[in-house]
């Protein structure tokens, strides 16, 4: 209860953004079951659902995280930049699909004109500003796990989750970037399953995904670490991190070749 109420109490800002976020995904829901416009065969207004549900669960997961900081964090000048980085990039990422959809036009990919192409290639320098952000926040919590009274198993899950968040979102957003949507499935019309993703040939989103929610999963990890002996639980953490990088590069190289998504990931679906 402590660690919730940490998150409203030290960014307040970014809690309620991501709140609001996914306050936002039944009123875009329902738009999207009265609107009958479609975008690449699939309704114009399911971006901002899917992409509401992500930003939230993202905004709260570092506003939660934060409590793992060291005492006094959140007056340090690089907390305070980061914070804002967050803000700016999540208000101008809300703003620029949200329009989008209204008009029921492209957001990714849409270089129909000059100033759409600007716009799209502005929202990916914030989106790195984001996972930049969660970046900045773990190697405050990696610098504070070796504290007096810390569990280390379960703060370097968490700090490592938050890093490893930004060198893999780069590298699957920059594949995607570079192959305009060709590999990992194509920007045109609906594909099979919950997300989307093309089963036949793969889909780097799939790879994107798993790499944008690093900051949640290796966390799991941490919690499993604490019903093992602290050294114990450590090496844990560290070799699930190794093999989570390792199983999302796995995906990208498999998207990239053509290889079909794993089943595990589809059969659910």
């Amino acid at each position: 209860m402590e660690a919730i109420t940490t998150v409203f109490r030290r960014l307040p800002v970014l809690a309620w953004m991501g709140v609001l976020q996914l306050l936002l995904v039944p009123v875009f829901a329902v738009l999207g079951l009265i609107d009958e416009r479609t975008v690449d065969g699939l309704s114009t207004w399911l971006k901002p659902v899917k992409f509401g549900i992500s930003l939230g669960v993202f905004l709260l997961s570092l506003a939660f995280f934060t409590h793992w900081l060291r005492e006094g964090a959140t007056r340090r000048l690089w907390y305070r930049l980061t914070i804002a980085g967050l803000v700016l990039a999540t208000a101008y990422e809300s703003i620029w699909l949200w329009q989008a959809s209204a008009r029921g036009v492209r957001s990714h990919f849409n270089i129909d004109s000059g100033a759409e192409a600007a716009a799209f290639n502005l929202a990916g320098l914030f989106a790195i500003i984001l996972v930049l952000g969660a970046f900045s926040i773990g190697l405050g919590v990696h610098r504070a796990s070796r504290e007096p009274g810390r569990n280390r198993a379960l703060s370097a899950s968490i700090a490592y989750g938050l890093m490893l968040t930004f060198p893999l979102t780069l590298l699957t957003a920059g594949l995607i970037g570079y192959s305009g949507g060709a590999w990992g499935g194509s920007v045109q019309g609906p594909q099979p399953g919950l997300f989307g993703w093309r089963v036949e040939g793969g889909d780097l989103r799939a790879a994107h995904f798993f790499a944008t929610h690093a900051l949640q999963a290796l966390p799991l990890t941490g919690l499993l670490a604490l019903a093992l002996p602290k050294t114990l639980g450590l090496w844990l953490v560290r070799l699930a991190a190794l093999g989570y990088a390792g199983f999302v590069a796995w995906l990208a190289h498999g998207a990239v070749t053509g290889q079909d998504l794993p089943p595990v990931l589809v059969w659910p679906f």
